[in-house]
């Protein structure tokens, strides 16, 4: 192993998990993750699809907001930790799949995955989208009792912040995969 992949490796262990899972093996752990990663990962993409089509035939096409809010709790909930899983997953397999690797590689992609990790283990940025969905969740659990005439503002605020979420989830998710598979192994 040459002082790239171990720099590689050290780097790759920099990322922070979101995921508390607690097991005895690290081997059961990892393997919980994959599940939830996998389940979750795509159960996400499809819900905030199915809600930004909510929200654009409410915005264009007038039709009935108000039995969306379950809909906006799951998706919103979930958008906000399936790219972790996910990445996490990614990383595992590939330090299992680079420790004996002896080749070289462009030392830019170590570069290009520590910028990328640490953007993702910089927690100001979750909390931040994590208050927006909080106040778009509570809005909704309002709207489940019926004490929020402001519901029907939402589709506009709903619509932009599932947009957002879906080109983060995806860019995410495009970026990591890109990195990891650009070495050759």
């Amino acid at each position: 192993m040459n002082e790239l992949v171990k720099e590689r490796i050290a780097i790759a262990e920099k990322f922070k998990t979101i995921h508390k899972l607690k097991f005895k093996s690290p081997e059961r752990r990892n393997a919980m993750l994959k599940q939830t990663a996998f389940l979750e990962y795509p159960i996400s993409l499809v819900l905030l699809l199915v809600l930004l089509y909510s929200a654009a035939s409410t915005i264009f096409f007038a039709s009935s907001w108000d039995n969306a809010a379950l809909l906006v709790c799951v998706s919103l909930g979930m958008a906000l930790r399936s790219p972790y899983a996910y990445i996490e997953v990614k990383l595992i397999e590939h330090i299992e799949s680079i420790k004996n690797l002896d080749g070289d590689f462009n030392p830019e992609l170590n570069i290009e995955l520590e910028r990328m990790i640490s953007k993702l283990n910089q927690k100001t940025i979750l909390i931040v989208l994590w208050v927006i969905t909080g106040i778009i969740v509570l809005s909704a659990f309002l709207q489940v009792f019926e004490v929020n005439p402001y519901w029907n503002y939402f589709p506009v605020i709903v619509f932009v912040f599932s947009t957002f979420l879906l080109v983060r989830i995806t860019y995410i998710g495009f970026k990591f995969k890109k990195n990891l598979k650009s070495i050759n192994i």
